[in-house]
């Protein structure tokens, strides 16, 4: 699976046709993104989670990531400015599928998210997940939290997500995420920064 580790500038390899088992590939991939090769440091590793179960509202999130994909093939290649045609295979990124993910078993797309974000991060890649509803960023930010310490996030949001899971009966989901990652210890509150908040919560449990 990997060549080196890419945190001291060595790269690694990402084989996105199944990233431990976790990940499958798709077409058309991210801004035609190769789907797998070399990661170099810095690197944009686009990974998708087709997964709106744990949505306490409207489904059809699960389709953002086909869909974000289609749209990119749609987006011009011209440079007026630079008066050339660019081709968007040499930008700096790879697409790596979208994580296999099973709609009755969040617990299990969870460990998922958790491994594809650590397999990127231990190449020097950036991990770009795309959704999917607010609940994997749980996993995916554990993730990252548990690899750097003291890790900010800035959260730009029109909700607190910070609600009392007992107001669902479920401890984990898409509005649950920030209390999730406090309460949890993978965040400390003062490292969270929220912006564009402008909704009410539904008691003053969630403040």
């Amino acid at each position: 699976m990997s060549e080196s580790s890419g945190r001291d500038g060595i790269r690694g390899t990402i084989d996105a046709d199944s990233i431990a088992g976790w990940t499958e590939p798709v077409s058309p991939t991210f801004f035609d993104f190769p789907s797998s090769g070399a990661v170099h440091p810095g690197q944009i590793v686009m990974v998708g989670v087709p997964f709106d179960g744990l949505s306490t509202e409207r489904a059809g999130s699960a389709e953002a990531p086909r869909v974000l994909r289609l749209w990119t093939t749609k987006v011009g290649v011209h440079s007026v400015r630079d008066e050339r045609t660019h081709d968007r295979r040499a930008a700096a990124g790879i697409d790596a599928g979208d994580v296999i993910v099973d709609r009755f078993k969040p617990a299990s797309n969870f460990e998922r998210i958790v491994g594809c974000v650590r397999e990127v991060a231990e190449q020097g890649g950036i991990p770009l997940l795309v959704g999917g509803d607010h609940s994997i960023t749980y996993p995916a930010v554990s993730a990252m939290a548990a690899r750097v310490p003291g890790l900010r996030l800035v959260q730009i949001d029109a909700h607190h997500d910070a609600t009392d899971p007992e107001e669902w009966a479920c401890r984990y989901n898409h509005g649950t995420f920030i209390r999730n990652l406090i309460q949890d210890g993978a965040l400390h509150g003062e490292h969270v920064v929220q912006i564009g908040v402008r909704d009410f919560q539904w008691s003053a449990s969630g403040a």
